[in-house]
């Protein structure tokens, strides 16, 4: 073997004992009960919107999508005044109803929700999960 495998071999083994990232690292996306703990900073949160709506006759003329619990109790709100909307290519209640999505912004928090203004659409992004593994046969 040479001299270089050899020292490999004599490396002790390393276990992870905490985990390499941290829920204070920019870097990690925040679930939405997690977003919580962070308001004021700039984070991205990650979670199923399980409502939309566009309300026209609010001032604003606001977008709510509601991650993680419908309307009224959700875990997070991300909301898209009317200004933002037309940036949209398809309008985000349409858009994203039951789909898991991760938004980037700065956390904000109202009537004890946390929320993300969101005025660019670069900054939110549907999740896809990987396919399924195919079903292996067993031998017969």
């Amino acid at each position: 073997m040479s001299a270089a495998v050899l020292a490999l071999l004599a490396l002790p083994a390393v276990r992870a004992q905490e985990p390499f990232l941290s829920l204070d690292d920019p870097a990690v996306p925040l679930t939405t009960a997690e977003a919580r703990d962070h308001v004021g900073e700039e984070r991205t949160v990650c979670g199923v919107v399980e409502s939309a709506a566009w309300i026209q006759e609010a001032k604003g003329k606001p977008t709510f999508l509601n991650l993680d619990a419908p309307w009224p109790t959700p875990v997070f709100t991300v909301v898209i005044w009317e200004a933002a909307r037309a940036r949209f290519p398809t309008p985000p209640e349409a858009r994203y109803p039951q789909t898991r999505v991760c938004v980037q912004g700065l956390i904000r928090e109202r009537e004890g929700v946390p929320q993300i203004v969101l005025e660019d659409p670069a900054r939110i992004g549907i999740v896809v999960e990987p396919p399924p593994e195919p079903a292996t046969r067993s031998p017969q």
